[in-house]
């Protein structure tokens, strides 16, 4: 992106261009450079372009002239909600009404004299939704512009209004929740900037255990982060934690994710104060027999515990997570094999050959 002007740079899907991209160093030199400085942290307000490419995939889609179901894959952790207001495609700020759901949504949708659906008329959020309502006909390239003018500028949308049948939403949202003092990066970097949301956290007997207290309402989160039952906890703590997505982005998610019966919304929840795995006395030693050997291999290799996320109900791969990073992989087994033998009286054998 050209910080200047705010838009973006077209460059040539070859490798050359994107290593000459710039007139004195490569651009991969160039995205390097900005990736590694101190500072150089993702924009948190309205000048990421989340809802122009929403627009710009809305617009794609519908210049086909196919009738069948047309998907648009979302994904983000917040912190993009811009679009190109020259062209007024979908450009607005923040909403800041109390959309949280797809509840939310449709009782505000539902509500006497309902405008843009509960969202702030003239928002991104809610000129998302007007495109999304309105671009339901097939255009050729010279008519779309007219046509997403239109959409965007026809008004509110109303109650009687409702998002097509024949286009699915596929919306992937990841965030991490917060506490002031968390050393995770997402939450420094985002500490300035996240929005006054809060999620109480219940962890009782197991402080691995994260509680996602979200209502009936809301998506069901993908991954629920558990680690291993604890065995000297038996207190309830209540830890208060904020979320490194902006509220009103994460309620909008919500909604597009739930818009119609064929979509889908994907919640992904990163909580540090998470510890996965368990401890083990001895290196790679994952039954605890006092010897890193076969055993411990093929424990961590065995079709139910391989590639698992080593979280509740699966105790086994929780003591397979030699890293403890809450997956049972290919790490797992370079760790049984680079401790292999250790601890052990008689000799375990040579070490499987990894093909």
């Amino acid at each position: 992106m050209d910080a200047a002007s705010g838009g973006f740079c077209k460059l040539a899907k070859t490798k050359q261009a994107y290593g000459t991209a710039t007139s004195t160093t490569g651009l991969a030199s160039v995205i390097e450079a900005l990736r590694t400085a101190a500072g150089q942290v993702p924009q948190a307000t309205w000048l990421t372009p989340l809802a122009d490419s929403v627009c710009r995939g809305l617009s794609s889609v519908w210049l086909s002239n196919q009738t069948n179901t047309r998907t648009l894959i979302l994904e983000s952790d917040g912190g993009e909600n811009d679009s190109d207001q020259t062209l007024l495609k979908c450009f607005g700020g923040p909403s800041t009404a109390n959309i949280n759901s797809i509840a939310d949504l449709q009782a505000a949708k539902s509500a006497p004299n309902s405008q843009d659906w509960g969202f702030t008329v003239g928002s991104w959020e809610a000129n998302v939704m007007r495109r999304g309502v309105r671009l339901v006909t097939p255009f050729t390239a010279n008519t779309i512009d007219t046509a997403e003018l239109a959409a965007v500028t026809a008004g509110p949308l109303a109650g009687a209004d409702n998002f097509p049948t024949q286009l699915t939403m596929k919306v992937s949202v990841n965030y991490t929740l917060c506490a002031p003092t968390d050393p995770d990066p997402t939450c420094v970097l985002n500490s300035t900037t996240v929005q006054p949301q809060l999620r109480t956290l219940s962890l009782a007997a197991a402080p691995g255990v994260r509680v996602d207290g979200a209502s009936g309402s809301q998506s069901t989160v993908a991954f629920a982060a558990l680690a291993a039952p604890a065995t000297t906890t038996t207190t309830t703590t209540t830890v208060t934690r904020t979320p490194s997505i902006g509220a009103h982005e994460l309620g909008f998610f919500r909604a597009l994710g739930k818009i119609n019966a064929k979509s889908q919304l994907r919640e992904v929840v990163r909580d540090p104060s998470v510890v996965f795995g368990t401890t083990h006395k001895l290196a790679g030693d994952v039954d605890d027999s006092g010897c890193t050997d076969r055993a411990d291999f093929g424990i961590v290799t065995q079709s139910d515990v391989w590639m698992q996320r080593a979280v509740l109900p699966l105790q086994i791969a929780i003591r397979a997570d030699l890293n403890r990073d809450g997956w049972v992989n290919e790490k797992d087994r370079d760790i049984v094999l680079a401790n292999w033998g250790r601890g052990c009286i008689n000799s375990p054998g040579p070490k499987p050959v990894i093909q």
